[in-house]
C-alpha cells in the first residue's frame, strides 16, 4: 500500500515540478558593481589620484599585511599617504598640471597650502579603498566560522 504522504499531495515530493530560482548576483559581486559605479562618479581628481591609490594598496595586499589587521594603525596609513602623495606630485609635475588651480581650490576650502588638501583627499580615497578591500576578507571570515569551518 501506498504512503499517502508520498503521493502528488505531498509539498515536498515536488522538487522537479517546482520553477529554478532566477539566477541572482552574490553579494561580493554586486558590491564590487556599487564601488566602481561610485568611482565613476568620483570628480576628475580623484580619478588622476585613484590608480596611485590602488597601486599603493595591490602593493601593500598580502597575507600578513596590516591593512587586514583588526585595526590597522595610524603610523602604517600615514606612511601610505606619504608615499601616495609624492606619486601623485610627481605625476603632476610630469604631465605638467596646474598647480596654481590646486592652490586656489585648497584656498577655496579653507586650507593653507595644496599640500594639506592633497594629503586629506588622499587619506579619505585611501581609507575607502582599503575598506573596500578589507569587506570581502570579512565575509569569508565569517561563512566558515568555528562550527562549520571548510579545511
Amino acid at each position: 500500500m501506498m504512503n499517502p504522504m508520498m503521493g502528488r499531495g505531498c509539498p515536498y515530493m515536488n522538487n522537479y515540478l517546482m520553477p529554478t530560482m532566477p539566477v541572482t548576483y552574490s553579494e561580493t559581486d554586486m558590491d564590487e558593481k556599487d564601488m566602481e559605479y561610485m568611482k565613476h562618479l568620483h570628480s576628475e581628481i580623484c580619478k588622476k589620484i585613484q590608480p596611485h591609490i590602488e597601486a599603493e594598496c595591490d602593493r601593500m595586499d598580502h597575507e600578513d599585511s596590516p591593512l587586514y589587521r583588526e585595526y590597522p594603525d595610524r603610523e602604517t596609513i600615514e606612511q601610505m599617504v606619504d608615499r601616495i602623495c609624492a606619486c601623485v606630485e610627481e605625476n603632476m609635475k610630469i604631465q605638467g598640471e596646474s598647480v596654481e588651480a590646486m592652490q586656489e581650490m585648497a584656498q577655496q576650502y579653507g586650507y593653507g597650502n595644496r599640500q594639506d588638501l592633497l594629503r586629506s583627499l588622499v587619506g579619505a580615497l585611501l581609507l575607502s579603498e582599503i575598506f573596500g578591500r578589507r569587506r570581502p576578507r570579512r565575509r569569508r571570515r565569517r561563512r566558515f566560522d568555528r562550527y562549520n569551518f571548510p579545511y
